[in-house]
């Protein structure tokens, strides 16, 4: 009770295709019956960026934690992790743990490729990171101030997969400290490699758009 007067979760169901997810996620809502834990269930899918958008609205905190449906923190102290930065360093307003592989739940032999592309590329050290910090912006594990979402919020003109985050890394990183720290949360939505490489050519879309924004930036950056 107590946790429920300093947090709030909010969970947010983008009309999932699967009508055995939503009847879980409902059962399971209405079994915690706790007043900080927050469901809503949408009627058509609206895609990441507007999945975002609805968070940050319905959210009432100083500060958010983004994190996606298929990740699992890997440390006990997640949360105290977080908490410990902006209770020791307030300026950092910006702080992402990153991404890991150190846990996996879908072991088919189909998901090899996704998990060796997803540990080569995703699995980052902060060092590393903090090299292009507007590079390794991911709304998957990314804690962030209130005033500063409603200073610089999330472009909702991409829709579908990818790059919004990218594109909203740039413009935070013009504006804002980006701090970049290993606490990691392990993805566990592992696919195989056609419904990867479908992800990839969906993409496209939004990497166009990415580019038309911010062509100078990227080509200088290049």
């Amino acid at each position: 009770a107590r946790l429920c007067n300093s947090i709030e979760i909010i969970l947010i169901d983008d009309c999932s295709s699967e009508k055995s997810i939503r009847e879980s996620n409902e059962f399971f809502i209405n079994r915690i019956n706790a007043h900080c834990i927050k469901y809503y269930p949408l009627e058509s899918n609206v895609g990441r960026s507007m999945v975002r958008k609805f968070l940050v609205q319905k959210a009432n905190g100083l500060y958010m934690l983004f994190l996606d449906a298929d990740t699992l923190p890997d440390s006990k102290t997640f949360i105290m992790n977080y908490l410990d930065i902006i209770n020791s360093t307030p300026t950092f307003k910006i702080v992402l743990g990153g991404l890991s592989y150190l846990q996996r739940i879908k072991n088919e032999k189909e998901c090899d490729f996704y998990y060796y592309m997803g540990k080569k590329i995703g699995e980052i050290s902060a060092d590393i990171r903090l090299e292009n910090p507007w590079k390794y912006v991911v709304t998957s594990n990314l804690l962030i101030s209130a005033d500063i979402i409603d200073n610089t919020p999330i472009d909702t003109s991409f829709i579908g997969y990818g790059f919004e985050d990218t594109e909203w890394g740039i413009r935070l990183m013009k504006n804002f400290q980006i701090l970049h720290i290993d606490n990691t949360v392990s993805h566990l939505g592992l696919e195989n490699k056609s419904n990867l490489v479908k992800k990839i050519i969906e993409s496209s879309e939004n990497y166009n758009r990415l580019v038309d924004k911010h062509d100078k930036f990227l080509t200088n950056w290049a």
